[in-house]
């Protein structure tokens, strides 16, 4: 889910449906289960605020701003719901600057790291995308000097995406070779 301040209505509205979410997909199969994570941006100019501080906390309400944070991994059955709210209800939003997000970024890392998102296998992967802003593209990351392209492998550590300064972000074929590689079926709502 994009994290971004302009999300923040969002964010709550999510909270309030989490429990029908988890109900409705244990209507559709006893046998799933339910992670989450977040996106921003890439925590650098000129997508985030870099002065003093900013980056650590861009608002006083405000988590620090990150390419992609794997906030509860998967969790199986109705323990998935309790967890997901908890989560909900203790997350902050956070914040950047310009209007594209870094979605791609986080789409690709959830796709090829498996372990560290708790796949299943053979389970049908599905993500569902949450975002009210178009995302940056392969080549955007120029603007910021990151130059060398995106590897489109796992680049987490402590369930956080570490490599958003190193690498450009996806383009648009490698998130659908590194979806379809792993199986993964994104979807909008």
């Amino acid at each position: 889910m994009d994290f971004s301040f302009s999300m923040k209505g969002d964010l709550e509205k999510l909270k309030e449906l989490a429990g029908q979410i988890v109900d409705n997909l244990a209507n559709i199969s006893s046998d799933y289960s339910l992670g989450f994570g977040t996106f921003v941006d890439k925590p650098t100019a000129p997508y985030a605020n870099t002065e003093a501080g900013q980056l650590e906390v861009p608002c006083t309400e405000c988590q620090a701003v990150h390419s992609f944070n794997h906030e509860m991994s998967m969790t199986a059955g109705t323990g998935a719901g309790d967890q997901l709210k908890n989560k909900l209800d203790s997350i902050k939003i956070s914040s950047n600057i310009d209007n594209p997000e870094g979605g791609f970024d986080a789409m690709v890392q959830a796709a090829v790291c498996s372990d560290e998102i708790g796949w299943r296998d053979p389970a049908r992967r599905v993500i569902f995308y949450a975002s009210d802003a178009v995302f940056h593209i392969a080549g955007d990351g120029k603007l910021a000097g990151i130059v060398k392209p995106n590897e489109g492998t796992c680049g987490m550590t402590s369930n956080k995406y570490t490599r958003s300064l190193e690498e450009d972000y996806p383009s648009l074929g490698q998130l659908m070779t590194s979806s379809s590689r792993t199986r993964l079926y994104p979807s909008s709502p």
